[in-house]
């Protein structure tokens, strides 16, 4: 329990004393009563959450990666972990070269890593515990390990194709591949074959074989090892290449969409295996269906299936690339297409990652030429918007009055400074883009932005403040408007936040260009320029880490006073007297105990001072 609660100090506030409470106050939790209070919150935050998830709404977007990442390649497989945010790719082709390195990409900082190298593209090293360069294979998770079957290796010179019917575990944490014992039914070499799991059973259907395109489905313990023939008797999908398969829990069910027959003609069609009665049945809609496609990327989130792209409706071979984008909502059984926003990715053989927060991740792929794509893109679910994924080195456009805040961040026993950078204004407009910049490696990074229902509008000649691990911006300005609204990037999230005050509190009137600092929590702004385009000398306070108070007044033992006669300035508060006196030059003070509430703004008077008091 006391592990739970230290975890959820991020979004349990104590209802009690009306405070947020920090890990130190969690870990000194001693008595039933505030155990319950943890998990109540627990299960509050997990059904918001999933009530979260639920309203989704669809859009594509753009983001920036570091590391140098896998070289340009299709017919890779991939395995996501999301409780880890990441994604393992394994494995590909680019018409010349076939691959076996893992590589990895890790979702929250947009950066990927090549975690094993593997072999030379010739063939595996003899002597050697390693899997083939390979492409056309399948991959599924079992556990900490990547689970690969099959694949071909068919590019280069005719005398080293190969086709490949073997299993091979690669342990994440340890980054170690082991071979896997097989025994049971014989399964033939094959390659661009579907395959999905279900807890530690692989299903494996159709795909190219020396024999021709096959219609075949097994099943692989990959606990045991064992193949299984578990082919129903009655018609199902038939022989099928490059079709996708998925595995939907709430109902038991493998899902077979798209795929290329033996006639090189593509289907709609999508079938569903039951493994209790052994049978096909296809998945009847109302809706219109997505054009007859094959080599598509797909991918399931909640109960909607994702397929991008892929080769049809006329067969595949070059020019026959498609670059839209569909959802399968199973429960509804009906397709929707979803438009085109943001950089849509116009490939097939691609891989399609889900299972990351309202993201989704698609690498590589053919092009309409036919050669290797290397890009990285991602489908923000929350805006609807497709973002390719910039490389390493590349740098925000040149603009002014861009946000920026400098902070620290530590990593077990490594610290890095970053600065974190908002919209601005460059040659084009205003933009809403966030920026990383890594003042070690002198590197810049867009950030993918996730799970935000709604992002600041594009803007600039605001302010902003570094607080705890995040960035707090307030105002600002763009073409048309003027701002006054507060909000939060959080670092650990990748998410921007907008801080909502109390309904009936004063606020600061909309403003661009003023001045603000911030120290421990209260955010204090100075001065601007308003709507009407005049000048302002105000201040304000805005304290970030204390909650709303309805009686929060403020009173003379509550605020600083002078006492008119030794320059003495004299704090008046019920627990602190403090006596300051010889300064002579003239200041802002910020008064800490003055009306302050957790996005709580209080209007505060010019004192002649020196230093902003903790």
């Amino acid at each position: 329990l006391s592990n739970t609660a230290r975890s959820l100090r991020i979004c349990c506030l104590d209802w009690r004393p009306g405070l947020w409470s920090s890990s130190e106050q969690f870990e000194t939790m001693r008595n039933m009563q505030e155990r319950v209070l943890a998990i109540l919150c627990l299960a509050i935050f997990l059904q918001h959450r999933e009530f979260y998830v639920q309203g989704q709404v669809e859009q594509w977007g753009k983001a920036t990666v570091s590391g140098d990442g896998p070289s340009e390649r299709f017919e890779h497989s991939k395995v996501t972990f999301a409780e880890r945010g990441e994604v393992f790719l394994f494995g590909g082709q680019d018409t010349i070269h076939a691959f076996a390195e893992m590589w990895k990409f890790t979702f929250f900082g947009s950066f990927w890593s090549e975690v094993h190298k593997g072999v030379h593209q010739s063939g595996a090293i003899p002597g050697t515990n390693l899997p083939n360069p390979r492409h056309g294979h399948c991959a599924v998770r079992n556990s900490t390990n990547v689970v690969v079957f099959g694949g071909g290796f068919l590019v280069g010179k005719a005398e080293n194709f190969a086709l490949f019917n073997d299993v091979w575990s690669f342990n994440i944490d340890t980054n170690i591949w082991s071979k896997v014992a097989t025994s049971g039914a014989s399964i033939d070499q094959r390659f661009n074959h579907a395959c999905s799991s279900a807890s530690s059973i692989m299903y494996i259907f159709g795909g190219d074989t020396a024999k021709g395109i096959s219609d075949k489905l097994y099943s692989f313990n990959m606990v045991t090892g064992l193949f299984q023939d578990i082919s129903p008797t009655v018609a199902g999908p038939g022989p099928l290449t490059g079709a996708s398969a998925t595995w939907f829990a709430p109902t038991q069910h493998l899902v077979i969409f798209g795929g290329m027959n033996d006639e090189n003609k593509p289907t709609a069609e999508t079938w569903e295996y039951d493994p209790n009665s052994r049978t096909w049945s296809p998945i009847l809609v109302l809706t219109a269906l997505p054009p007859a496609r094959g080599f598509h990327g797909t991918t399931l989130s909640g109960s909607k299936l994702y397929v991008l792209g892929g080769e049809g409706p006329s067969g595949s071979g070059r020019g026959k690339t498609l670059s839209d984008f569909w959802m399968l909502d199973l429960f509804g059984k009906g397709w929707t297409q979803l438009p085109p926003k943001g950089n849509v990715p116009t490939v097939s053989r691609m891989t399609l990652a889900s299972d990351l927060p309202n993201i989704l991740v698609a690498f590589g792929g053919q092009t309409k030429s036919m050669s290797a794509a290397g890009f990285t893109y991602t489908f923000d679910i929350t805006t609807a918007v497709w973002k390719r994924l910039r490389v390493a080195g590349e740098t925000p456009s040149h603009r002014a009055g861009a946000y920026g805040a400098l902070l620290t961040e530590t990593s077990g026993t490594s610290t890095r400074f970053v600065k974190y950078a908002f919209g601005g204004q460059s040659a084009v407009g205003y933009s809403n883009d966030t920026w990383l910049l890594d003042l070690t490696t002198k590197e810049w990074h867009e950030i993918v932005i996730h799970g935000s229902p709604k992002l600041p509008e594009a803007r600039g000649y605001g302010c902003a403040q570094a607080f705890l691990r995040d960035m707090v911006i307030f105002g600002g300005k763009d073409s048309s408007n003027v701002y006054n609204d507060v909000w939060r990037y959080q670092s650990t999230l990748s998410r921007w936040e907008q801080l909502q005050p109390p309904g009936n509190t004063a606020m600061p009137s909309a403003r661009s260009h003023m001045s603000c600092a911030l120290s421990s929590t209260v955010l204090a702004v100075f001065g601007g320029i308003n709507s009407q385009n005049q000048l302002l000398n105000d201040v304000w306070t805005l304290d970030l880490g204390q909650p709303a108070r309805s009686d929060a007044v403020a009173s003379k033992d509550m605020m600083l006073e002078f006492d008119g006669q030794d320059d003495f300035f004299v704090v008046h508060d019920t627990s602190l007297q403090l006596a300051l006196t010889d300064y002579s030059v003239e200041a802002w003070v910020r008064i800490r105990y003055s009306c302050k509430a957790l996005s709580n703004w209080s209007s505060q008077h010019v004192l002649p001072f020196f230093q902003t008091l903790a």
